[in-house]
């Protein structure tokens, strides 16, 4: 089973919450621990006081009742009967007196004798334990049993007696306790809690500074720009947010210079494409100047006119150049309308004659373009196609146009020469051309001008064969 891969924050929260409970475990299990061992010293120190005293009470009136040292079984219990009964009740606790080799003389709880919890004849392990000070415990119905045996001494050191002194333990918790365990285990949840939301907040506040880059690389990402980050601790996230905001700045600038670089650039190729086709029609114009102001005797009226007419065919083309760059220019400027697309396909097919139409009359495609734009983008494709034509070869020009992919299609197909595919991702560039002539923007600006109509332009192309250019733009619901 692959568990889900948590973010950043999920495993900070997470992390601390862990180390927070362990935390919380631990200060539960030694604090059950240090109690459970002041209890056991406790019981302890107690029993040992106990016996103490007991021992003492017991010597005293055995002494002062057998002064001659050992003594039978049968006369203590005649003697201390009623006196360990008392002894038991004065210091609180269950005893039994036991001659030297382990017999019961007397005992204070019958029934505890019964049940096992006072042995009736102390064993061999039982008797040396009265030399060791050494606790013998055991498990019965009632706890666990703790039994003290001691050796009772008259005041010469001689041996009377030997006390057993059980001790029950409960299984069950003191009340002192339980209520301590209690207010302890509502601290810990109450810690808890507020351990769990301050992590919440630690972790918030340790990934909030990455979301805030990760959110203004997005914002740039979609809109182009990139926004400063204002970040007011100045802690580590705080340095990281400096950084990325001195990087924002210094590639602002950087694309700030670029874009000028890239203006000037295109200004400069501009004003030398302009030179270059403004000074091909003045070449000629000058040497026909030149020439009639050479020969002013030599001239008639028919070479008048023949200046006149090669005089105002190098004024069109300086016309035609002018033309092409005013529109490269403002191609982005249209007065976008619905209309019908066959109407506009018919009109562009009525000024060449010899294309062939591949489409219904009466289909009812609406397109929404500016109607003389479009125009000069099919008047465009159309004229390139007959360009592309070798001297003499037969046209076989065609123009269709189809539904497709929520839009209509319109493509020019031609017989031509065709373009190389080293140079068909130029074809779209400004200065792209294959005639000996020409600005080579016509395919840039038609570019222009189809993606202002929201729509999409493309080329294929097979050298010797043909050329097919396609233009596909949104249709309009009516």
């Amino acid at each position: 089973m692959k568990w889900p891969e948590l973010s950043l924050r999920g495993r900070v929260f997470l992390a601390m919450l862990v180390l927070v409970l362990v935390s919380f475990g631990a200060t539960g299990v030694m604090s059950i621990l240090h109690f459970k061992e002041e209890a056991e010293k406790y019981h302890t120190e107690r029993l040992l006081r106990k016996e103490g005293a007991i021992e003492a009470h017991i010597s005293h009136e055995l002494e002062r009742r057998f002064p001659g040292g050992e003594i039978a079984a049968d006369s203590v219990s005649r003697a201390l009967n009623d006196e360990v009964c008392h002894i038991a009740t004065i210091h609180n606790m269950e005893l039994g007196l036991y001659s030297l080799t382990g017999e019961m003389m007397v005992n204070s709880n019958l029934r505890w004798v019964e049940e096992g919890i006072l042995p009736a004849r102390l064993t061999a392990e039982m008797l040396k334990q009265r030399f060791s000070n050494q606790w013998s415990t055991w498990a019965t119905d009632s706890g666990n049993v703790m039994l003290q045996i001691a050796q009772i001494e008259n005041s010469t050191g001689e041996p009377m007696a030997i006390l057993a002194l059980p001790y029950v333990s409960k299984n069950s918790m003191p009340l002192e306790d339980i209520r301590f365990y209690k207010a302890l285990l509502l601290l810990h949840i109450a810690l808890f809690f507020g351990a769990t939301y301050l992590s919440y907040v630690l972790s918030s506040t340790i990934t909030k500074g990455f979301e805030a880059i990760s959110e203004a690389l997005r914002t740039a990402n979609k809109q182009g720009t990139r926004p400063r980050i204002h970040w007011e601790r100045q802690d580590e996230i705080g340095q990281l947010i400096a950084e990325y905001n001195r990087m924002t700045d210094l590639l602002d600038e950087q694309a700030r210079k670029q874009a000028q670089w890239e203006r000037e650039q295109a200004w400069r190729e501009m004003a030398r494409q302009v030179a270059h086709e403004v000074k091909n029609p003045l070449t000629p114009m000058r040497l026909m100047v030149q020439m009639m102001a050479s020969q002013p005797d030599k001239q008639s009226p028919e070479s008048i006119k023949e200046f006149s007419e090669a005089m105002l065919t190098q004024m069109d083309a300086m016309s035609q150049v002018a033309s092409d760059f005013s529109q490269f220019a403002t191609f982005g400027a249209h007065h976008l309308q619905t209309c019908l697309l066959v109407p506009l396909l018919e009109r562009a097919r009525h000024a060449f004659p010899e294309v062939t139409r591949l489409y219904a009359l009466d289909s009812p495609w609406q397109v929404r373009v500016d109607e003389l734009q479009f125009l000069r983008v099919l008047n465009n494709l159309l004229n390139n196609a007959f360009e592309s034509l070798k001297p003499n070869q037969k046209a076989s020009i065609a123009l269709g146009a189809r539904r497709a992919l929520g839009g209509v299609e319109v493509w020019v197909k031609d017989n031509g020469c065709g373009i190389s595919q080293e140079r068909m991702k130029e074809v779209f560039e400004p200065h792209f051309t294959t005639k000996n002539s020409g600005t080579g923007l016509g395919l840039a600006i038609t570019k222009g001008l189809i993606e202002g109509f929201s729509g999409r332009i493309w080329m294929e192309s097979t050298e010797k064969v043909g050329t097919t250019v396609t233009i596909w733009i949104p249709e309009m619901i009516a």
